[in-house]
């Protein structure tokens, strides 16, 4: 069998399974099918009602299906691999602010209370400002290293040449690199706990 890509996915609930409770025909849903299985570039989805997901009814659905992995993806750099240091009273350092996940990560910190700081490229800095950014630094114009203070957290979302410890008064900080593996739960599903959804949007 051919293997379809794609993991985020949004639309409308076509069928559900007989044990799913809090899902019905007609409702619009979001969310992202596991890695290993991927599929949301088909014209129909199915997924395990556990990863599923009521769009709020103010968002489009065209919208709704670039939340879920970036979103995810900010989560776990924020909550889990920055080793919870993403709380508040600490100071949390984004790379790539302005990013799909950047804007998430940024809002998510913020939440907890952390101080964050973000780069970018300058035309985004009111962006990032207006999510919560406390400090906002132009990567085209200094080096990260010699404008920011110690920070607790990095959540690098650039990579390369922008990575964690690239300074020595970086190189012991609780750091969260894209180049790791987001973390997904193992779930397995009968097919009375699973949601049929038609993708709103179709990839040719």
């Amino acid at each position: 069998m051919p293997f379809t890509p794609g993991m985020d996915f949004a639309g409308v609930v076509r069928e559900v399974g007989s044990e799913v409770t809090d899902f019905a025909v007609g409702d619009r849903v979001f969310g992202a099918t596991l890695i290993t299985r991927g599929g949301s570039y088909a014209e129909y989805v199915t997924a395990p009602a556990a990863i599923v997901a009521h769009v709020p009814e103010n968002i489009p659905l065209g919208i709704a299906a670039a939340v879920p992995l970036a979103a995810l993806t900010a989560w776990e750099a924020t909550f889990n691999a920055a080793q919870r240091d993403g709380r508040a009273g600490n100071r949390v350092l984004i790379q790539g602010g302005a990013g799909g996940t950047g804007t998430f990560a940024v809002q998510f910190a913020k939440q907890c209370g952390a101080y964050v700081i973000a780069t970018s490229s300058a035309h985004n800095h009111d962006l990032l400002r207006k999510l919560g950014a406390d400090e906002v630094v132009d990567y085209r114009g200094a080096r990260f290293e010699d404008v920011v203070d110690p920070v607790d957290a990095v959540i690098d979302l650039v990579g390369g040449d922008v990575r964690c410890g690239r300074s020595p008064s970086f190189a012991k900080v609780a750091c969260w690199s894209r180049s790791y593996h987001l973390r997904t739960p193992r779930l397995s599903a009968r097919p009375s706990q699973v949601v049929m959804a038609f993708a709103c949007l179709t990839l040719i």
